[in-house]
């Protein structure tokens, strides 16, 4: 799976068979029906800032409930907001994390 930058990009993969993560800003970027372009040209995979949950939970949602798993970046960057915080209060939102401390590392979640 190859990380893209820019919506060209993401289609010019797409006409070619290759499997990709669209990154946040061309993410943003889609003009009108975000989910529809992306089940279009086969992305299964989103990264994004965890720091844009909260203004883009719709955008979250959507994704979810279309079976794009979203991974977010940004864990460790904000004060209390470390890979427990996210693992405790924002997986269902989102599928994964960027993390720099191995999920086994921490406590387990009640």
């Amino acid at each position: 799976i190859m990380e893209l930058f820019s919506v060209m990009a993401v289609e010019k993969a797409s006409e070619n068979g290759i499997h990709t993560m669209i990154s946040q800003e061309p993410l943003l970027a889609i003009k009108g029906d975000k989910i529809n372009f992306l089940k279009v040209n086969n992305v299964k995979y989103a990264a994004v800032s965890r720091r844009i949950i909260s203004s883009q939970k719709k955008l979250m949602l959507a994704l979810r409930d279309a079976g794009i798993k979203v991974f977010v970046f940004n864990v460790n960057f904000d004060s209390g907001k470390d890979e427990q915080y996210v693992y405790d209060n924002e997986l269902g939102l989102v599928y994964g994390m960027y993390a720099d401390k191995w999920i086994t590392d921490m406590g387990s979640k009640n």
